[in-house]
């Protein structure tokens, strides 16, 4: 495994962790402050559905990052791009996956959870992912 490869997957974790923590607390706040229960969506799967899409996005940018010297900006947009697919596929959809009508009480749930991830995977994963030491160059005789 190359060390660029290591760097991004080790930005694309800790930034999964910080991503899932504030998505974990907003879920745990709307049940408190908004009263919004959704039975069906546990705190695992909150976890779950904000992690693995950040580590993708971490292997997604370390190939963006092979290819071209433009990385960040690509990655940026193609980040806010899954965001405006994503919440028009599932918070503003008007029907949900289980075929059930969107409610308002989803909508305030789950879209400051895709924002939080989208966001945080898009700005802070390339920024954590260049703070990790440089890997080592061989030196030629």
């Amino acid at each position: 495994m190359s060390r660029e490869f290591y760097n991004c997957i080790k930005a694309a974790f800790k930034v999964g962790i910080i991503a899932a923590v504030i998505n974990l607390i907003w879920f745990i706040a709307a049940r408190i402050i908004f009263l919004i229960d959704y039975p069906s969506v546990k705190w695992y799967f909150v976890l779950i559905a904000t992690m693995l899409p950040i580590l993708l996005g971490g292997v997604v940018y370390y190939l963006i990052y092979t290819v071209t010297r433009y990385h960040r900006i690509v990655f940026v947009i193609g980040s806010m791009v899954l965001l405006v697919c994503s919440l028009l596929a599932g918070p503003l959809s008007p029907i949900l996956p289980d075929g059930s009508p969107s409610t308002k009480d989803f909508m305030i749930l789950t879209i400051p959870m895709h924002c939080v991830a989208a966001f945080m995977a898009a700005f802070a994963l390339p920024v954590w992912n260049h703070l990790n030491p440089p890997a080592p160059q061989a030196e030629h005789a």
